[in-house]
């Protein structure tokens, strides 16, 4: 049964390829396997090398809510995985490297706000951070650098306020 839930949660359909080699499968079909094969197992760690490799956009989003709805049972995982963006708005804490170097490690707002040049290219951070970023190191915005786009899109709105232009918006 908690295969077939899990499965079901990430659209994998389990029943329809039971009979196949798991050869046969595609690398992303493959890795939903292994996925699911796992989480059914209610490990108490879990450790994942670019869990996303080979799924398109909406598998991608399928499989991180439910890496987030596993986490959050008091549980500890370890992922590593370039899409940083995807995972920013909910895991304890981000380690980034770059060229083999730990370059940090810390909270995700710890990150977001890290004025480290070297620190920021190496962890991509998603467009939304760097306007929050900037915004706030311009002093547009007093409001903390944030991954969360509702909060940059008002720090965006006190920007142009503060310029004499009006968003548009209403919040």
């Amino acid at each position: 049964r908690r295969l077939r839930k899990i499965s079901e949660d990430i659209a994998f359909p389990l029943a329809q390829l039971a009979d196949r080699s798991p050869r046969s499968l595609s690398s992303g079909q493959q890795r939903k396997a292994a996925l699911v094969s796992l989480l059914a197992l209610e490990p108490q760690v879990l450790i994942l090398d670019e869990p996303l490799a080979g799924l398109n956009a909406r598998e991608r989003r399928r499989v991180v809510s439910l890496l987030h709805q596993w986490n959050r049972g008091n549980r500890t995982m370890l992922v590593i995985a370039h899409e940083l963006e995807l995972f920013l708005g909910w895991v304890g804490s981000v380690v980034v490297m770059d060229a083999g170097r730990f370059v940090f490690c810390g909270s995700p707002t710890e990150l977001c706000q890290s004025g480290d040049p070297a620190v920021r290219q190496a962890a991509s951070l998603p467009p939304v951070v760097e306007l929050s970023y900037h915004l706030q190191q311009r002093g547009f915005s007093k409001r903390p650098v944030s991954a969360d786009s509702a909060t940059v899109r008002r720090q965006l709105e006190e920007a142009l306020k503060l310029l004499g232009h009006s968003s548009g918006a209403t919040t």
